[in-house]
């Protein structure tokens, strides 16, 4: 099946980043970041990357990976991983 990854940009009382991921109809939550003050004037070059086989997804604030997930295994892993990955 297709899996697809939603990041999304929310406001309750402050800003937060929110993963979730979608299989057919099912959407799972995977991670939501700490709250934080936006400052529209920042580029937060916010990106999910997929490896190159599916298996993990990454979410890079200005350049740095801050999140990873390893879809395989359904478990978290460091974001410093991205380096062994991406090489």
């Amino acid at each position: 099946g297709q899996t697809s990854a939603v990041l999304k940009r929310t406001q309750y009382v402050d800003y937060q980043w929110r993963i979730d991921l979608k299989k057919k109809k099912a959407t799972r939550h995977l991670w939501t970041s700490p709250e934080f003050k936006i400052d529209w004037k920042i580029d937060y070059e916010e990106k999910l990357r997929w490896s190159d086989d599916s298996r993990y997804l990454f979410f890079y604030l200005k350049g740095e990976p801050v999140f990873a997930y390893d879809l395989e295994e359904s478990g978290y892993i460091k974001p410093e991983a991205a380096e062994l990955i991406f090489k």
